[in-house]
C-alpha cells in the first residue's frame, strides 16, 4: 500500500528519529542520497534538520530532462548530461550546464526548467569537493 507524501514523510521521519534516539551520531552532519521521493526528503529535513545535506542521484534527474525532449534527441542530451555529471569539479560541471541549458531553450523550456530544478542537490558531491572519492562508491558516474 503506497502512503500519501505526507504520511511517508511522517513515517520516515519517525523512523529516522528512531535512529538517533538508539544512538546514530550526526554531530558533524549527514549526507543523504536520494531519489526524490518527497515524503523520504521531507522526513530527513525534519529529524536531521540543518544537519543534513541531500544528493539526488544523477540518473534520476537526466532521465527526468530528457523526458521532455522528443524521443530523437533524448539520447544526445542524455550523453551531453553524463558529460556533466561526470565532470571533476563543480566549477567544471556548472560550465558544462550552461552549454546544455542554452542547448536546450532552443528546443523546450520546460526541459531547461526540469534541469534547474534541483541541479544543486545533483551536484552535491561536487559543490563538496569529494565527486572523484564517492562516486564509485555511491554509483553516481553515469556512462
Amino acid at each position: 500500500m503506497l502512503l500519501p507524501g505526507t504520511e511517508n514523510a511522517r513515517v520516515c521521519r519517525e523512523f529516522l528519529e528512531g535512529l538517533l534516539k538508539r544512538g546514530f551520531k550526526i554531530n558533524e552532519g549527514i549526507l543523504c542520497v536520494v531519489d526524490g521521493s518527497k515524503g523520504l526528503i521531507k522526513g530527513i529535513k525534519k529529524a536531521f534538520g540543518k544537519k543534513q545535506l541531500k544528493k539526488r542521484r544523477h540518473w534520476h534527474k537526466r532521465e527526468n530532462v530528457v523526458s521532455y525532449l522528443p524521443k530523437e534527441k533524448q539520447d544526445i542530451f542524455r550523453k551531453k548530461l553524463n558529460e556533466v555529471f561526470n565532470k571533476p569539479s563543480y566549477e567544471e560541471a556548472r560550465a558544462v550546464i550552461q552549454v546544455v541549458r542554452e542547448k536546450l531553450k532552443v528546443i523546450n523550456e520546460r526541459t531547461v526548467r526540469s534541469l534547474d530544478e534541483r541541479i544543486e542537490k545533483i551536484l552535491t558531491l561536487h559543490r563538496l569537493g569529494v565527486f572523484e572519492n564517492w562516486r564509485g562508491v555511491l554509483r553516481v558516474q553515469i556512462v
